[in-house]
């Protein structure tokens, strides 16, 4: 069951919506309409009152809507000024009351030792392994001490990155950290349905335990989960087309 009616959020996007995504206005990939199982066990692991931050948030489908729903306070980020207004526009029609917050993470202000729990749900991925770096440590700083971080990132084993799937494996034998990352990924995907940024860095459970580890967070569990559910082209490959983990400090 969607969050919304359909109509409804057809009519704030300004397009027809067919399935459980729907493209993002900045072609950042796609926004779930509706929590995938791992964020709604997730977030079936907060209580209602607890400050959560949601890196990248979209059009708040995935999860700022469903937290706020369960009584949860969320402070959204996104890049795009498009998405903010749809979820201000939602929240309001919901009587749901946000701070929306537009920037890019981590290069943004925020108040350290604040969030019960921070999310990045296919977000983090978008960044440059430096950039990545320096976000989960941030994320540290603004994570309480017995708080929690949800990640999920998509995997090289997603049907449509099968063209990128050789290059992959090949850097993983030659021990090319991280193996995942495109430098273009013009030369990989052909979908016009599937528009992304030219960058990105993909990842299996191996590599995104090795950067959680890294980066000294405590894994609470992290496993490979499924997109099929969701739509036509977001089809698994011989492993799950996202992999999620769940950390504490």
């Amino acid at each position: 069951m969607l969050l919304l009616e359909r109509r409804k959020l057809s009519k704030y996007i300004g397009e027809k919506i067919s399935g459980k995504v729907i493209k993002t206005k900045n072609n950042y990939g796609v926004c779930a309409l509706v929590p995938t199982p791992s964020m709604q066990r997730y977030l079936s692991m907060l209580n209602p009152g607890m400050n959560l931050l949601d890196i990248g948030c979209g059009y708040g489908t995935a999860c700022t809507l469903p937290a706020l729903k369960e009584n949860i306070q969320v402070h959204a980020i996104d890049i795009d000024p498009n998405h903010l207004a749809l979820l201000h526009n939602i929240c309001k029609e919901k009587g749901y009351k946000a701070t929306v917050i537009e920037g890019r993470f981590p290069e943004i202000d925020l108040e350290t030792n604040y969030f019960d729990a921070i999310v990045a749900h296919s977000s983090l991925q978008y960044l440059n392994i430096d950039e990545l770096k320096r976000a989960l440590l941030k994320i540290k700083t603004l994570l309480r001490k017995d708080g929690t971080f949800f990640i999920m990132v998509t995997t090289p084993y997603m049907k449509i990155f099968s063209n990128f799937l050789p290059v992959y494996l090949d850097n993983k034998e030659k021990n090319i950290f991280p193996a995942g990352r495109i430098e273009d990924s013009r030369h990989f995907i052909k979908n016009p349905l599937f528009e992304i940024p030219q960058t990105l860095t993909l990842f299996d459970k191996e590599e995104l335990l090795t950067l959680l580890t890294q980066a000294h967070f405590r894994i609470l569990e992290c496993e490979y989960s499924s997109m099929n559910e969701f739509s036509s082209y977001l089809q698994d490959g011989e492993k799950g087309g996202v992999v999620y983990a769940i950390c504490s400090l």
